[in-house]
């Protein structure tokens, strides 16, 4: 089941970024009919986009099969992000994400994907969104750990 595979290196699951997210959609847009059509679904990505491809930091590799991995690292970004970016937020992106510090969509996409100057793994890349929402994240990620 998608909903319960965690985002790449992250601990958040699937499952609670798209309950988090989607609260935000519908909570920000409560006068806009179409908020309903702006939601995540489970099946929004794929178990692929989701995966974390460790070869991508792996110096024994060569740098074809490092890039590869990174490419595929890179599809959770440039799909989910994109869309939250480019639609869901569109008019309101400072409702989710830092836009203080990330201008651009590009930006965010690098930040979250370790190209830019500050390497971001695991929850690090998470630094895109406002605390708010990463604390949303991980508050449930932190009773997820604690059951299992």
């Amino acid at each position: 089941m998608l909903d319960k595979l965690r985002i790449l290196d992250t601990s958040v699951t699937w499952q609670r970024f798209c309950e988090v997210i989607n609260n935000e959609i519908v909570t920000k847009n409560i006068r806009m009919t179409s908020s309903e059509d702006k939601r995540l679904g489970t099946y929004f990505v794929r178990a692929t986009d989701l995966e974390y491809h460790e070869e991508a930091d792996n110096n024994d590799l060569s740098e074809k099969e490092q890039i590869q991995a990174r490419l595929l690292n890179y599809r959770f970004a440039e799909k989910v992000l994109k869309y939250l970016w480019d639609d869901a937020f569109k008019f309101s992106r400072e409702d989710i994400f830092k836009n203080t510090i990330y201008k651009s969509l590009e930006e965010v996409v690098n930040h979250f994907n370790s190209r830019s100057s500050a390497k971001a793994t695991g929850n690090d890349r998470l630094d895109v969104f406002k605390e708010e929402i990463i604390d949303a994240f991980l508050t449930q990620d932190l009773i997820d750990s604690t059951v299992e």
